[in-house]
């Protein structure tokens, strides 16, 4: 029988395992028109999903993209929908927002990104991030193609990872 709680270092476990594969796994290009939910449906699903049941802890399950919806997260009279969560048993582990920067002038979609990361995280998931698909060519952000990929911990609990494609 599973454990009923997720423990803190369980969680750290879990957190790190995300951001590992997220940041060091290629990423292909989105197909022409592809926008963030189809795209994450087809390439981060089966990434993510993969990896869970790699560590066939029964009771962890992903929700988003693809899949089961995710339950919204209520702010300020609205309601936000990550693009994925992991949960265990019903608790709430980690949220993931995707967003596609298309251009330089895209500061908005890094605003919303790290917007809804920080409101997840204040909604009871203890792990959010924000991922930041950059499609800029060449990248707005310097990135050659080979350059690892940027993670920032915005503050504690909701990091930031710029990826480029391949």
């Amino acid at each position: 029988m599973p454990a009923e709680k997720f423990s803190a270092d369980d969680l750290r476990a879990l957190d790190d395992l995300l951001t590992e594969m997220l940041s060091n796994g290629p990423l292909p290009w989105p197909f022409k028109g592809e926008s963030e939910v189809p795209y994450s449906a087809r390439v981060l699903r089966p990434l993510i999903s993969e990896r869970l049941e790699s560590l066939t802890i029964r009771g962890l399950a992903l929700s988003g993209a693809g899949g089961t919806p995710t339950n919204p997260v209520g702010f300020a009279g609205r309601f936000f929908y990550p693009d994925f969560t992991v949960t265990y048993l019903r608790q709430k582990l980690h949220a993931i927002e995707v967003k596609f920067i298309r251009n330089e002038f895209n500061q908005g979609a890094i605003a919303t990104a790290v917007g809804q990361a920080a409101i997840y995280h204040a909604g009871g998931f203890p792990s959010a991030l924000a991922l930041l698909v950059d499609l800029t060519r060449p990248s707005t952000f310097g990135d050659q193609g080979g350059s690892p990929p940027a993670v920032d911990s915005i503050f504690p609990g909701v990091k930031l990872l710029l990826k480029r494609p391949l």
